[in-house]
């Protein structure tokens, strides 16, 4: 079992004469489930406030090859010149995540897709239209009316059964924050498909004019979803992430298909101030199950 990386936090840093930046994530190798501690170049030393097991309390240690050593005044004083804040950079760690809950989910997910059989649209009736008289016409007719409020409940439902929304979190386990981090990332259109929000059905309205969108065409886009030929192209804008902190995407994306499926998101982390921009890998694995309504 893997431990919670908040937990191991508040053990560490309870311990020691000073917060030590570091991440804890959960990944895959060849089957197996690995938990890897990411501990970024930072300003030292760290020492033990009270002894704890058999280490000892305001000692340091180093590594000599396979061994633990108390390190030597010498050693103690070139500590603090290992680290040029000019050239340090942030180290970022991605992970899916619930926006609702503000909780992180790892970055194996599972999606389970509901496919309703709804009747075709040109099988549902008409919503609160009047009557015609003999000779075809209206006499009240209600501008404001969306007749197509049933047919447009199906389309609702359609699309949230199937579609399931998938958020995203940064987290920084450096002492320097992160600069306009973006995600990037393609998904296969043959394997699932990917809606941003905007392009999801609103939630139906009797009233034909509630559901307008108005976008200014000056807004920036903070997650884009672009169509390229047998592949959709997912942009994510995070902005900046400062030390120690989880920075989450403003809105989902939603992913799903019409048979289960398995995605493995090579997703490159970009920032203004890492040299080279990173790639992290999550998986999402789609179950579907179908329902006639």
């Amino acid at each position: 079992s893997h431990l919670l990386n908040r937990n191991l936090q508040q053990f560490v840093n309870s311990k020691t004469n000073g917060p030590i930046t570091f991440s804890y994530s959960e990944n895959e190798f060849e089957g197996h489930k690995v938990g890897v501690l990411a501990i970024p170049i930072q300003d030292r030393p760290f020492f033990l406030k009270k002894d704890y097991g058999r280490l000892k309390a305001k000692t340091v240690y180093v590594r000599r090859g396979d061994t633990t050593d108390e390190a030597s005044p010498d050693e103690i004083y070139k500590m603090g010149s290992v680290v040029n804040r000019s050239e340090s950079q942030p180290s970022l760690q991605l992970s899916f995540a619930d926006l609702q809950r503000r909780s992180e989910l790892g970055t194996d997910l599972t999606l389970n897709c509901k496919h309703y059989q709804l009747p075709k649209p040109e099988s549902i009736p008409d919503y609160g239209r009047q009557p015609a008289s003999p000779l075809g016409v209206v006499l009240h007719p209600d501008i404001g009316m969306n007749y197509d409020f049933l047919r447009d409940i199906a389309e609702f439902v359609y699309h949230y059964g199937m579609f399931q929304p998938i958020g995203f979190a940064v987290n920084n386990a450096s002492t320097v924050a992160a600069t306009n981090v973006n995600l990037r990332f393609r998904i296969s259109s043959s394997v699932a498909h990917v809606f941003s929000k905007d392009e999801m059905p609103s939630t139906p309205s009797t009233n034909r004019l509630a559901n307008v969108r108005a976008r200014s065409p000056f807004q920036k886009r903070r997650v884009a979803v672009s169509r390229h030929g047998d592949f959709d192209e997912v942009r994510i804008d995070i902005g900046t992430v400062q030390p120690g902190i989880n920075e989450w995407s403003t809105e989902e994306i939603f992913v799903g298909g019409l048979q289960p499926f398995e995605l493995t998101l090579d997703t490159t982390i970009s920032a203004d101030n890492l040299r080279f921009p990173e790639v992290q890998t999550l998986k999402i694995r789609g179950t579907v199950e179908s329902e006639e309504l």
